[in-house]
């Protein structure tokens, strides 16, 4: 049996499930942590050891934003180990969608194929197409989870290291070689807007205008 997934149910449950105020904080924190990262390394680091500092310092800052958004927002976050143990990662919870962020690249691909990621990708096994196996009995995959990876892309050398380049969220495949759906954060704010916009207009009540106008008979002379 297939199953019929579309993009609009995919971003109605990131929407469903996180409000507006989260991805402003998001936003507002991840360009903070880039330009931050690149305050501290020029202050600390000589090239060329500054180009590999400032990467681990937005790695690092990125990770404290994320959590800082979640909680300033009201939602359930953790600071995980990573699985041989060696390293953490954050991730977001609201209902059963969960939210980590990928690594910084210089572009917006496939994310690195780690194992901790690859565990929380397996959640969108359901986005893929079941085929009906006539020999076997295929058990679908739930679809009560769902994972949601924040990317942020950083400029190509030698253009202005203290902003991102890009900052957005992706639902990945669930073996991580692409993204199902990715939008921008101002496209996932603006979604918001056009949301609160429809409730409006649905919202507002009917209004009549009263014809005041009385006929006149014109006399004939």
């Amino acid at each position: 049996m297939e199953t019929k997934i579309t993009k609009k149910s995919t971003l109605e449950k990131i929407l469903n499930n996180f409000d507006v105020n989260f991805f402003k904080e998001v936003e507002e924190g991840i360009h903070n942590s880039f330009a931050e990262a690149e305050l501290v390394s020029k202050r600390t680091l000589q090239e060329p050891e500054r180009i590999y500092g400032i990467a681990q310092f937005r790695h690092l800052l990125c990770e404290g934003a994320l959590r800082m958004a979640a909680e300033k927002s009201g939602f359930v976050s953790h600071s995980l180990h990573t699985e041989p143990r060696g390293g953490r990662y954050s991730i977001v919870q609201s209902g059963g969608v969960y939210l980590l962020r990928t690594n910084i690249q210089t572009h917006c691909g496939s994310p690195r194929l780690t194992k901790f990621r690859k565990e929380w990708s397996y959640f969108n096994e359901w986005l893929e197409p079941q085929q009906m196996d006539f020999f076997n009995e295929v058990k679908e995959p739930s679809t009560d989870k769902l994972c949601v990876m924040l990317i942020v892309s950083s400029q190509l050398y030698g253009d202005d290291q203290s902003v991102p380049a890009y900052i957005g969220i992706g639902v990945p495949y669930p073996d991580l070689s692409g993204w199902e759906l990715r939008k921008s954060i101002s496209e996932i704010l603006a979604l918001y807007h056009d949301q609160d916009t429809k409730h409006s207009t649905q919202s507002e009540p009917e209004t009549t205008i009263k014809d005041t106008a009385f006929p006149v008979l014109k006399k004939r002379n």
